[in-house]
């Protein structure tokens, strides 16, 4: 079980109130909630509701400010992804980029090339593995986003509105891709922040949504609450 508690994040609304009079927004605001492996956690909520700063938080990339993460295992790793493509090399191929991350993640190279070659099969992008990573349509860029999550192989991911901007062809084939892989036998946790309800629905078998840093309701597959209606009365 994996437990977070009292969690807390707190912004300045900018640099100069910030210093003069240290006026705070509450991003997250005494956060409690526990998950487990295998489960799939769809976070909702309105713009400034704090489901990027939570997942952002839980990948080790923000610190909160009070509050705790609590793991029953000893050691987790995590993953975030995101529509934000600028942590790629732009002017690298495809090929050279994940090359570069399997040697960030410890893949050994006869591992790395086999691992390459069946996630660009697994997601399609073969014929792009020469490709530099800027001439990538958005679409191609979030399944090579996608790629390097898979390559690190972690306990936890996190995807970030991972759908945004994409047209629905895109749209549908990530999240097939998503839930072929994320199953109730792989021992992952999968957590999906979205603005789709539908979407949400169709990937995560249970429903997180947050109002002003606050979950004010959680759902899980089969409550009768469960659907698109009620949870639309909420954001």
């Amino acid at each position: 079980m994996y437990t977070v508690k009292n969690l807390s994040k707190f912004f300045y609304e900018d640099s100069w109130k910030a210093l003069l009079s240290r006026n705070e927004v509450k991003a997250l605001d005494n956060l409690d909630f526990s998950f487990f492996k295998n489960e799939s956690i769809g976070i909702l909520g309105r713009n400034g509701s704090g489901k990027s700063t939570l997942l952002k938080i839980l990948g080790n990339i923000l610190t909160a400010d009070s509050g705790r993460l609590s793991y029953e295992y000893q050691s987790v790793e995590t993953s975030y992804i995101s529509g934000n493509e600028r942590s790629f090399f732009w002017r690298l191929t495809v090929k050279e980029n994940l090359e570069f991350f399997a040697k960030m993640y410890c893949i050994n190279k006869n591992e790395e090339k086999i691992l390459i070659s069946e996630l660009a099969n697994e997601l399609e992008f073969t014929r792009f593995l020469n490709v530099k990573f800027m001439a990538l349509s958005s679409g191609f860029k979030k399944k090579i986003s996608i790629a390097r999550a898979l390559m690190k192989n972690p306990e936890i991911f996190l995807f970030d509105e991972i759908t945004n901007s994409l047209d629905i062809t895109s749209k549908k084939k990530i999240k097939e891709i998503i839930k072929n892989f994320h199953n109730d036998q792989n021992g992952k946790v999968l957590f999906w922040a979205s603005h789709d309800v539908q979407e949400a629905l169709e990937v995560c078998n249970r429903i997180l949504i947050l109002q002003q840093g606050k979950i004010v309701i959680s759902l899980k597959k089969g409550d009768d609450d469960f659907n698109e209606r009620n949870i639309n009365q909420y954001l």
